[in-house]
C-alpha cells in the first residue's frame, strides 16, 4: 500500500491505472511508480527522474481475508487473533451499509462507555466490568457478563486496539463467536466500517447450519450497533462533565490523548 497523490503535482493515484508491467501510471501526466517499491520509473516526457519521486510504501499484513495498512513507520500492535486458530473457522467478511459521520475513535469510544450499554442497550449486566479493565500502550479490554433484552446471555470480552479496530472473543448463549469491526476514513469526519464474524462449525453440524449461527450473530450485533448509529451522528463530546461512573470512559480520552499521531507520508505529499 503506497501514499495515494502523484509526487509530481499531487494528482490522486486512484484514477489512474495499473500497467501490464505491474507499474501504477497517474492519470494526469503519466507518471509511473513501481508496483513493488514505489519509486518512480518512468516519465512520458523523457525528463530525468527525480531522485525523491518515490511513494511511501505502508507497513501491511493480510488477516482474515483483510489487508490492514499501518499508519507509521513500524506497527505499534499486532492485530488481534480469534481464540481459535483461523484455519478453524468459518468466517463472514463485510462492510457496514452505511458511513458514519464521525470520527473512527467516537465509534471506539463506545465501548469503555460502559454507561451506556446498561441505558441504551439495556444490558442486564452480572458483572461488574469497572473493576476488570485492562489497560495496556495501545488497547484496552474488559469482560462482559450480560443478558440482552431480545434474550441471549453475552459472555464477551471486548477488546479495543489503536484508536480504530474493535475486536471480541466471546459466547452467546454457551457457543463460541469471534466479532472485529476495523474502521477507516473515507473523507475527513466519516467512517467506514468494515466487519468479520467468524464461528467454529459444531461437531455434526452441517455448513448451511453454522451460516445460519453466523447470520443470527450477525443480526444480533447489527442490531445493537443501529441502536448507537441516531447517537453517533449528532455526536458532540464535551469535557468537563464526566462523573464517577465515566471513570473508564475518561481514562479512555486519556488514552487518546496521548495515543502517538503519525502522518508518515507528509514528505511524500506536495
Amino acid at each position: 500500500m503506497f501514499s495515494a497523490y502523484c509526487l509530481h503535482v499531487g494528482a490522486d493515484l486512484s484514477i489512474g491505472k495499473v500497467t501490464d508491467s505491474g507499474n501504477i501510471r497517474c492519470a494526469f501526466h503519466g507518471w509511473e511508480y513501481d508496483g513493488e517499491s514505489g519509486q518512480c520509473a518512468y516519465l512520458p516526457s523523457g525528463d530525468p527522474v527525480p531522485p525523491r519521486a518515490s511513494l511511501y510504501r505502508f507497513p501491511v499484513v493480510e488477516r482474515y481475508g483483510i489487508v490492514f495498512a499501518f499508519n507509521g513507520l513500524t506497527p505499534r500492535f499486532s492485530i488481534p487473533e480469534f481464540d481459535h486458530p483461523e484455519d478453524s473457522l468459518v468466517l463472514k467478511s463485510g462492510t457496514f451499509a452505511d458511513r458514519f459521520q464521525v470520527d473512527p475513535w467516537v465509534i471506539c469510544a463506545n465501548t469503555p462507555d460502559l454507561l451506556h450499554v446498561t441505558e441504551l442497550h439495556q444490558f442486564d449486566m452480572r458483572n461488574d466490568p469497572y473493576e476488570d479493565v485492562t489497560w495496556q500502550d495501545y488497547s484496552a479490554t474488559f469482560p462482559i457478563h450480560a443478558l440482552t433484552p431480545a434474550g441471549p446471555v453475552l459472555d464477551i470480552r471486548p477488546e479495543i486496539h489503536g484508536t480504530n479496530l474493535f475486536h471480541q472473543n466471546g459466547t452467546v448463549d454457551g457457543r463460541w463467536f469471534g466479532w472485529s469491526t476495523w474502521m477507516g476514513i473515507p473523507t475527513p469526519g466519516q467512517t467506514t466500517v468494515f466487519y468479520t464474524i467468524c464461528a467454529r462449525p459444531e461437531p455434526d453440524e452441517t455448513p448451511e447450519q453454522t451460516g445460519e449461527f453466523l447470520d443470527y450473530v450477525l443480526n444480533l450485533e447489527m442490531s445493537i450497533a443501529s441502536e448507537d448509529v441516531p447517537v453517533f451522528a449528532g455526536m458532540h463530546y464535551t469535557p468537563g462533565n464526566l462523573t464517577r461512573g465515566d471513570r473508564v470512559l475518561a481514562r479512555f480520552f486519556e488514552y487518546l490523548r496521548t495515543f502517538p499521531r503519525s502522518h508518515p507520508s507528509a514528505d511524500f505529499l506536495n
